[in-house]
């Protein structure tokens, strides 16, 4: 391996910090990956020495050459408090990808689901107590059993007409739940018989 392919990767683990945090402040201290964090301080220590390719690749990613009393975990945090905010708006960590108010809340909470296991342990802490969603089809079928409750609670029981014209798509869930039964979760199918869905 030459010294350049070495360096890409490195850079290249630098990049994937940055989708994950939202900056390229890796502390010190970074218990996740002391080797980016003594690659990281290297560059700016060799700064005026880097080649051409490596300074304009470096500046692509908005490297920061010097650390004024900034807190590496500020974009997150700003970002996790903003969540809150929405959470406290609409009851929820279910963010769109596309979140028209704040697409890059949006982005952001999309990027935390993808890159779970690069986080932090004390940021998925965070994310947890305030009930953060890492599945997305968990989070559209939690959505559709809570339909099915409600269902329950007007209706008296879980059968829901295929073609059950007030939400047609919970018509189609639960024949879609009857069909995959052998093949779904456990703790789903627990749920489910809870509340008295006939199989």
């Amino acid at each position: 391996r030459t010294s350049e392919e070495a360096w890409d990767i490195m850079f290249n683990r630098l990049v994937e910090y940055k989708r994950v945090n939202g900056h390229c402040l890796v502390p010190r201290d970074c218990k996740d990956d002391p080797k980016l964090a003594k690659w990281v301080m290297n560059q700016r220590v060799r700064r005026k020495s880097l080649s051409k390719r490596r300074l304009e690749k470096l500046l692509s990613i908005d490297f920061v050459w010097r650390i004024i009393q900034k807190n590496p975990d500020q974009a997150w945090k700003e970002m996790f408090n903003r969540l809150v905010v929405y959470k406290a708006l609409h009851g929820d960590c279910c963010v769109p990808v596309k979140y028209a108010v704040d697409p890059k809340l949006g982005r952001w909470v999309h990027t935390q689901r993808f890159h779970k296991k690069f986080l932090e342990e004390g940021r998925k802490k965070r994310l947890n107590a305030i009930g953060f969603v890492w599945s997305v089809s968990q989070e559209s079928w939690d959505g559709m059993f809570e339909r099915l409750e409600n269902f329950k609670s007007s209706h008296g029981h879980c059968n829901v007409a295929r073609d059950y014209k007030e939400d047609p798509k919970l018509g189609m869930w639960v024949m879609n739940q009857r069909l995959r039964q052998k093949n779904l979760p456990e703790h789903r199918v627990s749920r489910l018989s809870a509340i008295g869905f006939s199989w």
